[in-house]
């Protein structure tokens, strides 16, 4: 019997709107992808600054997406960092301070992408390919803001090789392998033979700092609290230093016992306490992540020891209402001072905020290489301080012609010895203070150099009160590089006579002689 046409019919007709409405299913589901896949085109292209399709294809095949796109600029250091095999603590330092002004946020998607490419070493066509794209992206730029943006990358790049060894990107040479390799990415993002790339990479390294690349990163900052927080300077600089380095704030009151407490005791305690919850809201309003502990102790003690167990690289404590010369004398801050192993800010309640006038008090001593290394560091953290506040620097050395009253007291020789000698003395300092300027350029940054003769002990404090200073950023450890060294008597009776905020920073190979617990 033949088979019946009309009995078919319903069948044929569901079996075809199945069919249709799974095309029509599959059309919507590719139109959504495609809508998707345009909106994400569109804030690619948004975050990266440019409509070019090509770049923007470029980019999306290599992975970066509107979030880690800022990224981009950070590849050229990471292939500096990796040449060694690995990437060392400094140079992920380095690399992540600059994230961090770049707007990338700890715990972010793209921070979490960076910290992937640190621990684990993009392919070789990742680098290539990247570096390509940035030349694209710099090639859509006029000449003069392509070739100042070129020249910055490979400053990074510099700084990124020199910080292989040394926080501080001037505490290290770049090495031949290093060198070579920054001239080949400057060849390419400059599309000119690695030969040529040379006048690039001149370019670079006399080229000024720019703003943010020696600012002085601090990942972990030890508040120790006075009684008065809400008129603390202390605190206000913490504050602000937390929030533009994106640091942990540790927030630790001190409570000397005994044990076991007294009821006044255990007030004091609980009052502590209190100001601590009350100061960590704050800090979290102004959202900064944020810890608070309870020191029990010999308060220089258990401030240092806090410093060792938990890796602080900044302690912040307060001079109180009397200054900085009333507190030093029989407190512990001075204790702290001496044998902390981070640098230690001491704020006077009396200064401002934000600090107009940093004063770097440098020892110049061309042939002693940790003067030369405690130098660096004291003009890092100057020229950090005053780009942090907006404020001018002074770099300030005080030296002593010992010879000048032997020559004038020395009748056989001729009139004007002792004058035209101390001239020569003052003419190889100024050269030697060229050098250490030319050596840490301040950049952007306004800055005097000062040469005055005398007694550092007097001149010193002299000087930064006739400059109006509201920040001495000065070495606290003397020339023999012994570890754990007492700071020098130079250094205590500068502080004993300066009316403003310090910080104290030592050389490297320094070592505390507090100990932890049970060592």
């Amino acid at each position: 019997m033949p088979p019946n046409k009309l009995h078919d019919l319903p069948e044929r007709t569901i079996q075809e709107d199945d069919y249709f409405r799974k095309l029509d299913a599959d059309l919507i589901d590719r139109l959504r992808r495609h809508a998707a896949i345009e909106e994400e085109r569109r804030l690619l292209a948004k975050a990266a600054g440019t409509n070019n399709q090509e770049i923007l294809q470029e980019l999306a095949q290599l992975g970066y997406d509107r979030d880690t796109v800022n990224l981009l600029h950070l590849v050229p250091l990471l292939q500096v960092a990796w040449l060694s095999g690995s990437v060392t603590d400094s140079e992920r330092d380095h690399i992540e301070q600059i994230a961090r002004l770049r707007g990338v946020k700890p715990g972010s998607r793209p921070y979490q992408k960076l910290d992937e490419w640190c621990r684990h070493r993009p392919p070789q066509e990742f680098f290539d390919r990247s570096l390509r794209a940035i030349r694209m992206l710099l090639e859509s730029l006029p000449a003069g803001e392509r070739k100042g943006s070129v020249t910055d990358l490979i400053q990074y790049c510099l700084h990124t090789a020199a910080a292989s060894s040394s926080l501080f990107a001037l505490g290290r040479r770049v090495s031949a392998n290093e060198r070579k390799l920054i001239a080949r990415i400057a060849s390419e993002l400059s599309h000119v033979h690695e030969t040529e790339a040379r006048d690039v990479i001149a370019a670079a390294q006399v080229a000024r700092a720019i703003n943010h690349v020696s600012v002085r990163y601090f990942k972990k900052i030890l508040l120790v609290v006075n009684h008065d927080w809400d008129r603390d300077s202390a605190f206000k600089k913490a504050l602000l230093l937390a929030k533009r380095n994106g640091a942990e704030l540790m927030l630790a009151g001190i409570y000397r016992g005994p044990e076991p407490p007294s009821a006044d005791d255990e007030e004091e305690s609980r009052h502590i306490g209190d100001r601590l919850s009350v100061m960590a809201s704050a800090a979290e309003h102004a959202r900064i992540r944020v810890r608070q502990k309870l020191l029990v102790g010999k308060p220089e003690l258990e401030i240092i020891r806090e410093v060792l167990r938990n890796g602080h690289d900044l302690v912040i404590v307060s001079a109180g209402k009397g200054g900085l010369r009333e507190a030093l004398f029989g407190s512990s801050i001075m204790k702290v001072l001496r044998k902390c192993p981070c640098p230690v800010w001491v704020a006077d309640e009396r200064a401002p905020a934000r600090n107009g006038r940093i004063m770097a008090a440098v020892d110049l001593d061309p042939l002693n290489q940790q003067t030369i290394e405690l130098n660096q560091k004291i003009m890092d953290f100057a020229i950090s301080a005053a780009r942090l506040d907006k404020g001018e620097l002074h770099v300030v050395h005080a030296w002593r012609f010992l010879e000048k009253h032997v020559l004038m007291d020395a009748p056989q020789l001729p009139a004007g010895t002792a004058d035209r000698a101390l001239d020569e003395s003052e003419a190889v300092r100024r050269q030697w203070m060229e050098s250490l300027l030319g050596a840490n350029p301040p950049g952007d940054v306004r800055y005097e150099s000062h040469l005055v003769e005398g007694d550092p002990g007097l001149v010193i404090p002299a000087t930064a009160k006739r400059l109006k200073a509201d920040l001495i950023v000065m070495g606290t450890v003397g020339r023999s590089g012994i570890p754990g060294l007492i700071m020098g008597n130079t250094a205590e009776r500068i502080l004993r006579h300066v009316h403003c905020s310090v910080l104290a920073v030592k050389p490297d190979g320094f070592v505390t002689p507090v100990r932890l617990e049970g060592e």
